[in-house]
């Protein structure tokens, strides 16, 4: 009897059944179509030099082999500055193999700046009141402002050398383009006058 019990239990568990009638599901190697997962979340890593990125923490795990060691491929030299590739892989035993890939950029060291010196506030230097030179025009007036009695006789002012030509064209057959000085008699610009109106002023004042 004790014999008989065994060869059912035996039949029992060879054709995958419970004693409750319940199926077992074993998976084999026949029925593993995909590669292991490779528990890595971050895919670019910046280190400075001399400090290599650490990888013993990344493992594999498969549904069928269950938790499996990971190989890194490739080379990085961390004393050398430069943007790195590596390849970590994970092979299970049915011959699925799953890789990724992850960039190391190794940057130079450096040193954490100086808090800033604080720089004392400057006390604004006074603006120029007025002009003491020989061939002053206002004393009351800086040295290198332009007057407003000279600005008023201009249509049109150019500040700097480079502005000649432009003048020269602004003026065309009704005006003149002459040089502007400052205060003190240094040269500033040019400056459109209309010729025109400078001869009506004449010929009123004279017939008057």
């Amino acid at each position: 009897m004790k014999k008989l019990l065994i060869s059912l239990l035996a039949l029992s568990l060879l054709s995958g059944c419970s004693l409750a009638g319940e199926e077992i599901t074993t998976i084999t190697n026949s029925d593993d179509h995909f590669g292991p997962y490779i528990n890595i979340s971050v895919f670019e890593y910046t280190t400075p030099v001399g400090h290599p990125v650490d990888f013993s923490n990344v493992t594999g795990y498969d549904d069928v082999d269950g938790l499996m060691p990971v190989s890194v491929i490739g080379y990085i030299n961390y004393n050398k500055p430069g943007d790195y590739s590596l390849v970590i892989s994970c092979s299970d035993t049915s011959g699925n193999e799953t890789q990724v890939t992850v960039t190391i950029h190794v940057v130079e060291s450096y040193m954490p700046t100086a808090e800033p010196t604080a720089v004392p506030e400057t006390t604004p230097e006074p603006e120029e009141k007025g002009c003491s030179v020989p061939d002053i025009l206002d004393p009351g007036m800086p040295c290198k402002a332009v007057l407003d009695d000279t600005i008023s006789q201009y249509d049109l002012l150019y500040e700097g050398e480079e502005w000649h030509q432009i003048c020269i064209n602004a003026a065309a057959d009704t005006g003149a383009c002459e040089e502007v000085f400052t205060n003190d008699g240094t040269f500033w610009g040019y400056g459109v006058i209309r010729v025109v109106e400078q001869e009506e002023e004449t010929e009123e004042t004279g017939n008057n």
